[in-house]
């Protein structure tokens, strides 16, 4: 297990590339509870409501943010996707065919976006609120033509 991460070592050992899952994650939730905290005067129970269900929301994208992973080793990227799935997602390098990033006008001001994964075989995987998605991606690259100089 790693000590860092507690998560378990598989596919290729050290850890080439680590990014997260952006803060960004957090936003809707509080901005839920800044327009429901607004409205408990005027709305009373509904608004109390609100202000529960988004303090919930935040917890719970908390833990996602805290827990998540994306880690890219010599043969493999591996995805943890954080609270509360426990699954790790494992995507060996040599079946990657292209690597996309999707980043907003707000994902390029504080560096998040979308990846998808478009692999040989056809199957895509699609990853949102990545940290660095551009790092991410040229890594990606990098790391799959060693794999192939080594082969």
């Amino acid at each position: 297990m790693d000590p860092d991460t507690g998560h378990m070592g598989i596919a290729g050992g050290d850890a080439a590339y680590i990014t997260k899952r952006h803060w960004a994650v957090v936003l809707p939730p509080f901005l839920l509870l800044l327009f429901a905290g607004l409205e408990t005067p005027s709305k009373g129970a509904q608004a109390w409501a609100l202000v529960l269900l988004s303090v919930a929301w935040i917890v719970v994208s908390w833990l996602n943010f805290q827990t998540s992973e994306f880690r890219l080793t010599d043969d493999a990227f591996l995805v943890y996707p954080g609270f509360p799935w426990r699954k790790t997602i494992t995507i060996p390098l040599d079946i990657v065919g292209t690597v996309d990033v999707y980043q907003p006008a707000l994902g390029k001001l504080l560096d998040f976006g979308k990846v998808r994964l478009i692999c040989k075989d056809g199957t895509r995987k699609q990853f949102k609120l990545v940290t660095s998605p551009a790092t991410l991606m040229n890594k990606i690259y990098e790391l799959r033509a060693a794999l192939a100089n080594r082969k």
